[in-house]
Protein backbone atom coordinates (compact mmCIF):
# COMPACT_ATOMS: atom_id res chain seq x y z
CA UNK A 1 0.00 0.00 0.00
CA UNK A 2 1.44 3.34 -0.90
CA UNK A 3 0.54 6.72 -2.24
CA UNK A 4 0.70 7.13 -5.98
CA UNK A 5 3.33 9.70 -7.00
CA UNK A 6 2.37 11.80 -10.00
CA UNK A 7 4.88 14.12 -11.65
CA UNK A 8 3.62 16.58 -14.25
CA UNK A 9 4.90 19.91 -15.59
CA UNK A 10 7.51 20.06 -12.82
CA UNK A 11 4.92 19.46 -10.07
CA UNK A 12 4.99 16.37 -7.84
CA UNK A 13 1.82 15.09 -6.18
CA UNK A 14 1.40 12.31 -3.63
CA UNK A 15 -2.15 11.06 -4.02
CA UNK A 16 -3.92 8.29 -2.07
CA UNK A 17 -4.66 4.97 -3.80
CA UNK A 18 -7.32 3.77 -1.35
CA UNK A 19 -9.73 5.17 1.24
CA UNK A 20 -7.41 3.99 4.01
CA UNK A 21 -4.64 6.27 2.69
CA UNK A 22 -6.75 9.44 2.70
CA UNK A 23 -6.13 11.96 5.42
CA UNK A 24 -9.17 13.28 7.26
CA UNK A 25 -9.51 16.36 5.03
CA UNK A 26 -9.46 14.23 1.87
CA UNK A 27 -11.91 11.76 3.38
CA UNK A 28 -14.33 14.52 4.35
CA UNK A 29 -14.18 16.05 0.87
CA UNK A 30 -14.08 12.89 -1.28
CA UNK A 31 -16.26 10.37 0.55
CA UNK A 32 -19.60 11.95 -0.52
CA UNK A 33 -18.62 10.92 -4.09
CA UNK A 34 -19.49 7.33 -3.13
CA UNK A 35 -23.13 8.41 -2.99
CA UNK A 36 -23.25 10.05 -6.44
CA UNK A 37 -25.13 8.01 -9.03
CA UNK A 38 -22.94 7.02 -11.96
CA UNK A 39 -25.12 8.89 -14.47
CA UNK A 40 -24.63 12.09 -12.44
CA UNK A 41 -20.82 12.05 -12.44
CA UNK A 42 -20.02 14.92 -14.78
CA UNK A 43 -16.62 15.99 -16.07
CA UNK A 44 -16.70 19.06 -13.82
CA UNK A 45 -17.25 16.80 -10.76
CA UNK A 46 -14.28 14.69 -11.88
CA UNK A 47 -12.12 17.80 -12.14
CA UNK A 48 -12.99 18.94 -8.62
CA UNK A 49 -12.26 15.41 -7.37
CA UNK A 50 -8.93 15.31 -9.21
CA UNK A 51 -7.81 18.57 -7.63
CA UNK A 52 -8.71 17.43 -4.09
CA UNK A 53 -7.21 13.98 -4.67
CA UNK A 54 -3.93 15.44 -5.93
CA UNK A 55 -3.90 18.05 -3.18
CA UNK A 56 -3.34 20.79 -5.76
CA UNK A 57 -3.93 24.43 -4.81
CA UNK A 58 -6.25 26.49 -7.03
CA UNK A 59 -3.23 28.32 -8.41
CA UNK A 60 -1.38 25.11 -9.31
CA UNK A 61 -4.54 23.48 -10.70
CA UNK A 62 -5.12 26.46 -13.04
CA UNK A 63 -1.61 26.02 -14.45
CA UNK A 64 -1.93 22.34 -15.20
CA UNK A 65 -2.62 21.35 -18.77
CA UNK A 66 -3.56 17.76 -19.57
CA UNK A 67 -4.04 16.29 -23.03
CA UNK A 68 -7.19 14.18 -23.60
CA UNK A 69 -5.12 11.05 -23.20
CA UNK A 70 -3.44 12.25 -19.98
CA UNK A 71 -6.79 13.26 -18.48
CA UNK A 72 -8.27 9.84 -19.37
CA UNK A 73 -5.27 8.10 -17.76
CA UNK A 74 -5.43 10.29 -14.65
CA UNK A 75 -9.12 9.54 -14.16
CA UNK A 76 -8.40 5.79 -14.01
CA UNK A 77 -6.17 6.46 -11.01
CA UNK A 78 -8.96 7.94 -8.87
CA UNK A 79 -11.94 5.95 -10.19
CA UNK A 80 -12.16 4.21 -6.76
CA UNK A 81 -13.31 7.49 -5.18
CA UNK A 82 -16.78 6.84 -6.66
CA UNK A 83 -17.12 3.41 -5.03
CA UNK A 84 -18.25 2.66 -1.50
CA UNK A 85 -15.67 0.79 0.56
CA UNK A 86 -16.62 -2.24 2.64
CA UNK A 87 -15.60 -2.55 6.26
CA UNK A 88 -13.69 -0.05 8.32
CA UNK A 89 -11.97 2.81 6.50
CA UNK A 90 -10.43 4.56 9.51
CA UNK A 91 -9.86 3.59 13.13
CA UNK A 92 -10.45 7.09 14.47
CA UNK A 93 -11.20 10.70 13.60
CA UNK A 94 -10.31 13.97 15.30
CA UNK A 95 -12.79 16.78 15.89
CA UNK A 96 -12.18 20.02 17.79
CA UNK A 97 -8.94 18.66 19.21
CA UNK A 98 -10.43 15.39 20.49
CA UNK A 99 -9.73 12.01 18.89
CA UNK A 100 -12.59 9.48 18.79
CA UNK A 101 -12.05 5.75 18.27
CA UNK A 102 -14.51 3.83 16.10
CA UNK A 103 -16.03 0.55 17.35
CA UNK A 104 -14.53 -2.74 16.12
CA UNK A 105 -15.94 -4.61 13.16
CA UNK A 106 -19.23 -6.43 13.66
CA UNK A 107 -19.79 -4.87 17.10
CA UNK A 108 -17.13 -7.17 18.58
CA UNK A 109 -16.44 -4.67 21.38
CA UNK A 110 -19.94 -3.17 21.63
CA UNK A 111 -22.03 -3.73 24.74
CA UNK A 112 -25.72 -4.61 24.54
CA UNK A 113 -26.84 -1.22 25.85
CA UNK A 114 -24.67 0.69 23.35
CA UNK A 115 -25.97 -1.46 20.54
CA UNK A 116 -29.58 -0.91 21.63
CA UNK A 117 -29.03 2.87 21.82
CA UNK A 118 -27.21 2.92 18.47
CA UNK A 119 -29.95 0.91 16.75
CA UNK A 120 -32.53 3.26 18.26
CA UNK A 121 -30.77 6.36 16.87
CA UNK A 122 -30.19 4.64 13.52
CA UNK A 123 -33.92 3.91 13.30
CA UNK A 124 -34.78 7.52 14.19
CA UNK A 125 -32.33 8.85 11.61
CA UNK A 126 -33.46 6.52 8.82
CA UNK A 127 -37.23 6.83 9.38
CA UNK A 128 -38.96 7.27 6.02
CA UNK A 129 -41.31 9.86 7.54
CA UNK A 130 -40.08 12.61 9.83
CA UNK A 131 -36.45 11.45 10.28
CA UNK A 132 -34.48 13.06 13.10
CA UNK A 133 -31.32 14.67 11.61
CA UNK A 134 -29.64 14.98 15.05
CA UNK A 135 -29.96 11.21 15.51
CA UNK A 136 -26.91 10.65 13.29
CA UNK A 137 -24.77 12.74 15.68
CA UNK A 138 -26.18 10.73 18.59
CA UNK A 139 -25.37 7.47 16.79
CA UNK A 140 -21.75 8.56 16.26
CA UNK A 141 -21.49 9.94 19.81
CA UNK A 142 -22.71 6.61 21.19
CA UNK A 143 -20.19 4.36 19.44
CA UNK A 144 -17.22 6.64 18.72
CA UNK A 145 -15.58 7.51 22.00
CA UNK A 146 -12.35 9.05 23.25
CA UNK A 147 -9.56 6.77 24.42
CA UNK A 148 -9.47 5.96 28.13
CA UNK A 149 -6.91 8.10 29.96
CA UNK A 150 -5.62 4.95 31.71
CA UNK A 151 -5.35 2.95 28.47
CA UNK A 152 -1.70 1.95 29.15
CA UNK A 153 -2.55 0.32 32.49
CA UNK A 154 -5.90 -0.95 31.16
CA UNK A 155 -4.20 -2.99 28.42
CA UNK A 156 -2.25 -4.98 30.99
CA UNK A 157 -5.22 -5.41 33.35
CA UNK A 158 -6.69 -8.95 33.70
CA UNK A 159 -10.10 -7.44 32.87
CA UNK A 160 -8.90 -5.94 29.55
CA UNK A 161 -11.56 -6.63 26.91
CA UNK A 162 -9.70 -5.22 23.92
CA UNK A 163 -11.62 -1.93 24.03
CA UNK A 164 -9.59 1.25 24.48
CA UNK A 165 -12.59 3.59 24.35
CA UNK A 166 -14.03 5.22 27.45
CA UNK A 167 -16.91 3.18 28.84
CA UNK A 168 -20.26 4.09 27.32
CA UNK A 169 -22.18 6.74 29.21
CA UNK A 170 -25.36 8.29 27.83
CA UNK A 171 -24.73 11.78 29.23
CA UNK A 172 -21.25 11.85 27.65
CA UNK A 173 -22.55 10.45 24.38
CA UNK A 174 -25.15 13.22 24.09
CA UNK A 175 -22.57 15.88 24.95
CA UNK A 176 -20.27 14.56 22.22
CA UNK A 177 -23.25 14.40 19.82
CA UNK A 178 -23.80 18.15 20.29
CA UNK A 179 -20.20 18.91 19.39
CA UNK A 180 -20.45 16.69 16.28
CA UNK A 181 -22.99 19.09 14.75
CA UNK A 182 -19.97 20.71 13.02
CA UNK A 183 -18.25 17.45 11.94
CA UNK A 184 -17.98 17.46 8.11
CA UNK A 185 -20.83 15.51 6.52
CA UNK A 186 -18.31 13.38 4.56
CA UNK A 187 -16.94 11.96 7.82
CA UNK A 188 -20.44 11.33 9.14
CA UNK A 189 -21.16 9.38 5.96
CA UNK A 190 -18.01 7.29 6.43
CA UNK A 191 -19.28 6.20 9.84
CA UNK A 192 -22.90 5.79 8.75
CA UNK A 193 -21.97 3.44 5.88
CA UNK A 194 -19.69 1.40 8.15
CA UNK A 195 -22.40 1.16 10.80
CA UNK A 196 -25.14 0.30 8.29
CA UNK A 197 -23.13 -2.61 6.88
CA UNK A 198 -22.60 -4.00 10.39
CA UNK A 199 -26.19 -3.40 11.52
CA UNK A 200 -27.63 -5.16 8.48
CA UNK A 201 -25.35 -8.17 9.04
CA UNK A 202 -26.32 -8.22 12.72
CA UNK A 203 -30.03 -8.20 11.90
CA UNK A 204 -29.53 -11.01 9.39
CA UNK A 205 -27.58 -13.11 11.91
CA UNK A 206 -30.24 -12.80 14.57
CA UNK A 207 -33.29 -12.48 12.33
CA UNK A 208 -35.25 -15.18 14.18
CA UNK A 209 -35.36 -12.92 17.23
CA UNK A 210 -36.97 -10.12 15.25
CA UNK A 211 -39.33 -12.25 13.16
CA UNK A 212 -38.26 -13.38 9.71
CA UNK A 213 -39.63 -10.32 8.00
CA UNK A 214 -37.85 -8.33 10.67
CA UNK A 215 -37.88 -5.26 8.47
CA UNK A 216 -41.66 -4.94 8.98
CA UNK A 217 -41.74 -5.82 12.64
CA UNK A 218 -43.01 -3.12 15.02
CA UNK A 219 -39.60 -3.28 16.68
CA UNK A 220 -38.21 -1.25 13.81
CA UNK A 221 -40.95 1.34 13.64
CA UNK A 222 -39.82 2.68 16.95
CA UNK A 223 -36.25 2.23 18.10
CA UNK A 224 -37.36 1.91 21.71
CA UNK A 225 -38.14 -1.75 20.96
CA UNK A 226 -34.42 -2.41 21.44
CA UNK A 227 -34.50 -1.20 25.03
CA UNK A 228 -37.67 -3.19 25.70
CA UNK A 229 -35.82 -6.27 24.53
CA UNK A 230 -33.08 -5.67 27.13
CA UNK A 231 -35.74 -5.06 29.79
CA UNK A 232 -37.37 -8.41 28.93
CA UNK A 233 -34.03 -10.18 29.30
CA UNK A 234 -33.49 -8.47 32.68
CA UNK A 235 -36.93 -9.72 33.80
CA UNK A 236 -35.85 -13.30 33.06
CA UNK A 237 -32.87 -12.76 35.32
CA UNK A 238 -30.21 -14.87 33.49
CA UNK A 239 -27.83 -11.94 33.32
CA UNK A 240 -29.01 -9.96 36.33
CA UNK A 241 -30.36 -6.41 36.44
CA UNK A 242 -31.05 -4.17 33.45
CA UNK A 243 -27.68 -2.53 34.12
CA UNK A 244 -25.90 -5.90 34.07
CA UNK A 245 -27.73 -6.92 30.89
CA UNK A 246 -26.66 -3.68 29.22
CA UNK A 247 -23.00 -4.36 30.02
CA UNK A 248 -23.02 -7.79 28.35
CA UNK A 249 -21.18 -7.98 25.02
CA UNK A 250 -23.88 -7.62 22.35
CA UNK A 251 -23.10 -10.93 20.61
CA UNK A 252 -23.16 -12.89 23.85
CA UNK A 253 -26.54 -11.49 24.81
CA UNK A 254 -28.14 -11.88 21.38
CA UNK A 255 -26.81 -15.43 20.96
CA UNK A 256 -28.48 -16.25 24.26
CA UNK A 257 -31.78 -14.59 23.22
CA UNK A 258 -31.61 -16.42 19.88
CA UNK A 259 -31.06 -19.71 21.68
CA UNK A 260 -34.12 -19.12 23.91
CA UNK A 261 -36.20 -18.04 20.90
CA UNK A 262 -35.35 -21.19 18.95
CA UNK A 263 -35.99 -23.41 21.99
CA UNK A 264 -39.40 -21.80 22.51
CA UNK A 265 -40.23 -22.28 18.81
CA UNK A 266 -39.23 -25.95 18.98
CA UNK A 267 -41.41 -26.49 22.05
CA UNK A 268 -44.38 -24.85 20.36
CA UNK A 269 -43.83 -27.00 17.27
CA UNK A 270 -43.61 -30.17 19.42
CA UNK A 271 -46.84 -29.23 21.20
CA UNK A 272 -48.54 -28.61 17.86
CA UNK A 273 -47.31 -31.98 16.57
CA UNK A 274 -48.43 -33.66 19.81
CA UNK A 275 -51.97 -32.23 19.70
CA UNK A 276 -52.13 -32.99 15.98
CA UNK A 277 -51.14 -36.66 16.60
CA UNK A 278 -53.69 -37.08 19.37
CA UNK A 279 -56.68 -36.00 17.30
Amino acid sequence: MGMVVIKHQGYTFNAPETWAECNQTQLAALYPCTHILEKDISDSIRQVVAQIWLGASDKVWKNIFLSHFQWAELQKQFEWVFHKPTGKVVDNFTHEGQTYLLPDDDFENTSSLELAMAMMYWTEFAKPTDPDPTALNKLIGTLCRAQRPDSEAWQTSPDFDGDLRLKYNEVNALRVADSLETLPIGLKMVFLDYFTQMAERFLDNYEEIFGNDGKNEPLYDDGRGWLMLLKDVAKEGHFGTFDAVGKQPAHLLFTSILDDTLKAERQMQQQKDFTHDNH
